[in-house]
């Protein structure tokens, strides 16, 4: 974690002594990478514990206002109760549009987003000890798709135009009526201008 804020401080330093020389106009395509907390939300927080995320995107900034995004993620989010120690897997293969101030003279650069996408869901292999008999269960390894959306907000910061970080925040709802597996990343990252 020291490493963490002590990387972002050099780069806030760094950006200070050199922001009244560029334009803060960004370029158009980034590929992006980030991280993040994973919160688990209704039915699925019962299950599941707070977990993290790492992620790879790619945006295309199509005018002053409008972007769209493509996003794969990857959520480990750790099971709620004994006996075992296994963490859910959930795979996000999703598009969005989103809608900012991407032309803005500021170096913060706020915009919401929506979007449609996969979200595969892995259990893994597990055993549980059977509360009547005392015997053990091995609980097979299942993955299930969904097809879901999800709408969020996050702001860009501006280090040069194709250098950004960026901070995310959203809701992520399935289509399932058994198990949905709603969840609330919370994501920050770099942006790579290409």
């Amino acid at each position: 974690m020291k490493l963490f804020v002590i990387f972002f401080s050099v780069l806030l330093i760094t950006e200070s002594l050199y922001s009244q020389n560029y334009n803060k106009n960004l370029v158009n395509n980034y590929i992006s990478l980030g991280a993040g907390i994973t919160l688990p939300s209704g039915v699925f927080s019962n299950i599941g514990k707070s977990g993290y995320n790492i992620l790879l995107n790619y945006t295309d900034i199509l005018s002053d206002v409008v972007a769209v995004r493509s996003e794969t993620s990857y959520h480990f989010i750790p099971f709620k109760k004994k006996p075992t120690d296994n963490t859910y897997h959930i795979l996000t293969i999703k598009g969005d549009i989103l809608i900012g101030m991407f032309s803005s003279k500021s170096q913060f650069k706020p915009y919401g987003y929506a979007g449609v996408g996969y979200y595969d869901f892995a259990t893994p292999e597990y055993n549980i000890i059977d509360p009547y008999y005392g015997n053990s269960i091995t609980i097979r390894k299942s993955n299930t798709g969904y097809i879901g959306f999800d709408i969020g907000v996050g702001s860009l910061y501006a280090i040069s135009p194709k250098f950004v970080m960026y901070a995310e925040a959203d809701y992520n709802l399935t289509f399932s009526k058994d198990n949905p597996i709603n969840h609330i990343p919370f994501k920050v990252g770099l942006m790579f201008g290409i």
